[in-house]
């Protein structure tokens, strides 16, 4: 998750301190001021990403995007206990 992109910042320039070259982030949901973030400190890091929320609060946390996500439920055929799986709306172009 990027969030604010505090992590995700740290976590780069340790790569680089250390000689990393060819650097992807991935997650399954950002922040669009996160995102701003990242690449605005990292252009030449790439970035992939499930979903982009709606934005941060006025505490730094993610906020769900409007549209609902699907819940599928599917029993585990070694446990019989139910497995969730979430369906989220595909962005193109992000």
């Amino acid at each position: 998750m990027v969030a604010t992109a505090d992590t995700a910042v740290a976590a780069v320039d340790r790569l680089k301190e250390r000689g990393a070259k060819d650097i992807r982030l991935a997650c399954l949901i950002a922040a669009p001021e996160g995102l701003e973030r990242i690449r605005g400190l990292h252009p030449d890091v790439p970035v992939w990403t499930a979903a982009i929320d709606e934005g941060l609060d006025e505490h730094g946390f993610i906020l769900p995007l409007p549209t609902p996500v699907t819940a599928l439920t599917e029993p585990d055929k070694e446990t019989n206990r139910d497995m969730v799986s979430c369906r989220f709306p595909m962005i193109q172009g992000a």
